[in-house]
């Protein structure tokens, strides 16, 4: 393939490339998580044929120059070459600790945490293993779930206020907040 990858791959002038084209991640089957969901966004992609190192990444390569992100790029290693996210396995407990929060003195934790609460309504109040019922945060980068195992028991309460959503995730025994995530609802 004569195709050249951009400047902003890095890639040394001349890499041979496997794949040069408009696609998206999804479609090729490269991209690192399976499910992010900028794996459907277009982006000008480019796979090198060859495995080389390129800092912390072994492998072949793939670099994807994002469409509709204007200076968005992502280089990761081809899932061949072990660059694919494996989510871990769910936790199979469905039996809750003894002495947990009821419901309604998590919703009560939850209420206590947000600013204004009675402008915000509860669309989701559910407990259970972290890693069943908010598996992204244990791999979201979220520094206050770094060190929760994935068969640590919340409570999970995601409330809304206009187009702002967020989630409460409340242990599940002692009702500590350990932390939020922040979103946009559609």
């Amino acid at each position: 393939m004569e195709a050249e990858a951009p400047p902003e791959c890095g890639f040394p002038p001349g890499t041979a490339l496997e794949f040069a084209g408009r696609s998206t991640t999804a479609t090729l089957d490269v991209q690192e998580v399976v499910g992010d969901p900028m794996s459907d966004d277009p982006a000008d992609i480019y796979i090198t044929s060859d495995k080389f190192d390129q800092g912390d990444l072994h492998g072949r390569l793939v670099c994807a120059v994002y469409v509709d992100a204007p200076g968005f790029v992502e280089i990761t290693v081809h899932p061949e070459d072990g660059g694919r996210f494996v989510p871990p396995t769910p936790f199979p407990s469905t039996t809750p600790p003894a002495n947990g929060l009821s419901e309604a003195e998590a919703l009560e934790v939850a209420r206590a945490h947000l600013d204004e609460p009675d402008t915000w309504r509860i669309a989701v109040s559910e407990s259970g293993p972290i890693g069943r019922v908010l598996p992204y945060v244990l791999d979201g980068g979220y520094e206050w779930a770094q060190d929760i195992p994935a068969d640590h028991w919340v409570w999970r309460i995601f409330a809304v206020r206009g187009d702002e959503g967020v989630d409460l995730v409340i242990d599940y025994v002692d009702g500590t907040l350990l932390g939020t995530t922040l979103g946009i609802v559609n």
